[in-house]
């Protein structure tokens, strides 16, 4: 069972191994249906729900223990990309530890090598102070299944900006669906692995940041990314000051 400490490799390790079972128990539960030549039946379930919210919502949620002892939480994703014609429904995935003195959870990534195009694995792990911060500053009551459920509910983001923080140690700075923004820093073992340290929302931030990370994140959502090269060109863009002067 991975927790905080876990070493990056051995983690990524673990996570690919449970991913592979899961996959199987989540087709065996859902009839396929995570599939992607399922996904329009799904589309289908979840349309006149999309007709009333208009925006991305999570759909069922499943509980699974792995052979390896790790407790995951899979749930439906419900969102219209911008272009699209119609609801696009997947399936994310994570992690969930807890024990009597931290919590944390482990979502799994992946990257594209844009000189090989391959696909590299990568981890969000969100620590324990994290979670504090997010109950503290969503008003959500701390280690409960509301506040799982929210924090399932705000995973609608990408790391898109690279930055410093006030020492001058780089940081990567995430915009959670509605509420604020979370800040991690890569692991030293493995650059892939980042750990998401803390929540901060309007409040916590001054208003020159808040309104320039806000912006970014607006032209993510109106723009949309139809694949990972696509992500990456933004990125890049953004580093680089090509998307919005700083």
């Amino acid at each position: 069972m991975i927790n905080l400490s876990t070493p990056s490799d051995q983690l990524l390790e673990e996570i690919e191994q449970d991913l592979k079972k899961m996959m199987w128990w989540l087709n065996k539960q859902k009839g396929d249906s995570v599939r992607s030549h399922k996904r329009i039946e799904m589309a289908r379930k979840y349309r006149r729900r999309w007709a009333e919210l208009h925006h991305r919502f999570i759909g069922d949620t499943l509980e699974y223990k792995s052979a390896n002892g790790n407790r995951w939480f899979a749930y439906d994703v419900i969102m219209k990309p911008a272009g699209a014609n119609d609801i696009i429904v997947g399936t994310d995935k994570f992690i969930y530890w807890e024990t009597l003195n931290s919590i944390g959870a482990f979502l799994p990534q992946w990257w594209m090598d844009g000189k090989t195009q391959t696909l590299h694995p990568s981890c969000l792990i969100f620590t324990s102070h994290f979670f504090e911060r997010f109950s503290e500053r969503a008003k959500i009551p701390y280690r409960s299944r509301e506040m799982v459920m929210s924090f399932v509910g705000e995973l609608n983001f990408k790391p898109y900006k690279e930055d410093t923080d006030k020492d001058g140690h780089p940081i990567l700075v995430f915009r959670m669906n509605h509420t604020g923004f979370a800040y991690g820093v890569r692991r030293k073992d493995n650059p892939q692995v980042i750990e998401v340290r803390t929540y901060l929302d309007e409040s916590n931030m001054t208003p020159t940041k808040f309104n320039h990370y806000n912006e970014l994140a607006q032209r993510i959502e109106a723009e949309g990314f139809e694949d990972d090269a696509a992500w990456l060109s933004f990125i890049h863009a953004a580093q680089s000051g090509e998307v919005l002067n700083t």
